[in-house]
């Protein structure tokens, strides 16, 4: 697996399960609720690259 794959897959990975758990805690989507899920998405993204990283 390359490290393009890697990257491609954490970030398919944290996507749904950062709005799933939005849905579980809320109830539902908002606007406000689908922008965290980017922001945190990128966030989460980025420690798995710098941890990732030798």
């Amino acid at each position: 697996m390359g490290c393009d794959s890697l990257f491609s897959g954490s970030g398919r990975a944290i996507a749904p399960l950062t709005a799933a758990w939005f849905n579980r805690q809320l109830g539902g989507h908002t606007g406000d609720t689908y922008g965290a899920v980017v922001e945190w998405t990128e966030a989460l993204w980025l420690v798995v690259f710098t941890t990732t990283q030798s």
